[in-house]
């Protein structure tokens, strides 16, 4: 295949090495953070060229990235040598994964394991835009007072349009941009259901999904401003009064349903395994429709975990935004052990601790299904 044809008009080559004669050249070591966001406009390119992308285990965060920064008629050109990270085959794979619906591979060249995939739709959704937010609270009518700060720290936000619902058992509220929308089963630890009730419910593209313990921090919308509209799911930085990580950025450590390996990660690290800690979510409603909560599951039952495998499942691929911040009021898993950054898979399981932390917790998941 002669890439040439695909490769017109303003371009990126991402290799480490560069390939491409009329491409800018950006290489950035591929990790959980890597963004063009410093160099570009999202949707602003021509072509984009990438070589090594299998060179690390970050291979679906490249996908997406470059299908955020190409332009709708665009073209993706990967190429690749096999290795055990990804072969050929696997790469058109994830590709259709990762692409679903906003784009498809139009050039398959086994023989120089090359594909072009031209971009068919926009990123973002008609009308999305980081000024327009929904904020969903679920409570069971225990917490008033902790939903009271959640609710002062958005509207301290000062985000143009918005608005806050709050999902469960709560008192109404003759207030602008809030609305109530009671849930029958409030108190039976069918949060799975609550939370899909509650999304039903948004109007904006932008959700922000807490449970009823979680406070912004002041910069937090001017954290998402910098980071950008252009994501799937984030978490970001969660904090306690002591200013101790509390599962902000967190991986099973195994396939879901398997005995778990539960730990932080480096904010800069990705596992597909990871899952993001059910108290806090930000993403878009239209994730949401291809994929909801599993009703299936109730609280302590591991629904955010089910929840991010399933995504994983799907191509949707969560990100970290280490730009903004949270408050938790309350965390009762103490502190995990932390998986040591490692650019081609998990690190080493990280310690005892997680073990004996993890026998207890299944004990008390298994006394709490059977109750």
């Amino acid at each position: 295949m002669d890439i040439k044809q695909y490769a017109i008009g303003k371009g990126v080559d991402l290799s480490q090495e560069k390939e491409v004669e009329n491409a800018k050249h950006i290489y950035i070591e591929p990790n959980n953070l890597y963004s063009l966001r410093e160099h570009l406009k999202p949707e602003s390119l021509n072509f984009l060229f990438i070589n090594d992308i299998n060179a690390t285990k970050f291979y679906r965060i490249l996908i997406k990235e470059m299908l955020i920064y190409c332009k709708v008629n665009g073209n993706i050109i990967i190429k690749l040598t096999d290795n055990k990270m990804l072969k050929f085959n696997q790469l058109i794979e994830e590709v259709k994964l990762c692409m679903y619906d906003k784009g498809e591979i139009i050039e398959n060249d086994n023989e120089n394991q090359t594909i072009v995939i031209k971009k068919t739709k926009p990123f973002l959704k008609k009308n999305d835009s980081i000024t327009k937010w929904t904020f969903g609270i679920i409570t069971n009518g225990k917490k008033n007072d902790w939903v009271e700060k959640q609710i002062q720290s958005i509207k301290a936000q000062k985000i143009p349009h918005y608005e806050i619902i709050v999902c469960g058992k709560y008192i109404k509220r003759n207030e602008k941009n809030f609305k109530y929308v009671f849930f029958k089963k409030y108190d039976t630890g069918w949060i799975t259901g609550q939370k899909n009730k509650l999304v039903e419910n948004a109007k904006y593209e932008n959700l922000m999904v807490l449970h009823d313990r979680i406070v912004l921090d002041k910069e937090w919308y001017k954290g998402m401003k910098k980071y950008g509209n252009y994501f799937e799911v984030l978490s970001c930085k969660v904090y306690n009064d002591q200013g101790e990580r509390c599962g902000d950025w967190i991986t099973y450590g195994n396939v879901f349903g398997m005995f778990g390996r539960i730990g932080l990660l480096d904010h800069k690290d990705w596992d597909k395994n990871g899952y993001i800690d059910g108290a806090l979510y930000i993403l878009k409603k239209s994730i949401w429709r291809k994929v909801r909560w599993d009703e299936t599951l109730f609280w302590n039952q591991g629904e955010d975990a089910k929840l991010s495998s399933d995504w994983y499942k799907k191509g949707i691929v969560t990100r970290f935004n280490p730009f903004s911040s949270c408050l938790t009021l309350s965390w009762r898993h103490g502190v995990l052990p932390l998986y040591e950054f490692n650019n081609q898979k998990l690190s080493k399981y990280p310690g005892k601790y997680n073990l004996i932390s993890r026998i207890k917790f299944y004990i008390k998941k298994i006394l709490n299904y059977l109750s």
